[in-house]
């Protein structure tokens, strides 16, 4: 960003994108952007907390592996199935009601995500990311032995803020260049 004149501030250390919070905001957009994004796939699934263990984790993978499937395809295959006709679908063999539910919700939101991601621009659609999710509820909740350092919840939100803040200054900066050009 310093090479290319982008102003930012670093809010507590170097290593900002490397920040739990960070990371996660990112992975959203990411999954937005690529629906076969694997890894940002994983890092959300339960990110606010949804009640997905190591074991509803696995189901979903071998899921995934024996239909030769990547994970938003499975929960697009669920979807296109009606919630009375799920007990037919054989994508569903193994998962509780309730699993399928925690799926049926990730989806909506994720539908919801994708549908407002072409119509607002960057730093608002992050917020939006932020407030559909409920990031900020499960900042305030998140265990601090789940954190590798102390940072209080002000300080991550300010970083949450920041990644705003850098995507108005990129679209300054797109804006500047669009009447350079």
């Amino acid at each position: 960003m310093v090479k290319n004149g982008i102003p930012f501030q670093v809010i507590g250390g170097f290593d900002f994108f490397s920040r739990i919070e960070v990371r996660d905001v990112l992975s959203y957009l990411r999954l937005v952007n690529n629906p076969r994004d694997t890894e940002a796939f994983w890092r959300i699934l339960n990110t606010p907390r949804r009640g997905v263990g190591e074991k509803f984790e696995k189901l979903i993978q071998d899921t995934c592996t024996e239909a030769g499937l990547f994970p938003m395809d499975l929960l697009s295959e669920l979807h296109a199935f009606n919630i009375g006709e799920l007990s037919d679908c054989p994508l569903t063999k193994g998962f509780s009601k309730k699993q399928l539910k925690v799926l049926a919700e990730f989806y909506a939101m994720y539908l919801d995500l994708v549908s407002n991601a072409y119509q607002l621009k960057m730093p608002e659609f992050i917020d939006f990311v932020i407030k559909r999710t409920d990031y900020l509820k499960h900042l305030e909740t998140l265990d601090k032995d789940v954190l590798k350092d102390e940072e209080s919840t002000l300080d991550r939100l300010g970083n949450i803020q920041e990644l705003v803040n850098m995507a108005k200054s990129m679209l300054t900066e797109f804006k500047y260049f669009d009447r350079t050009a």
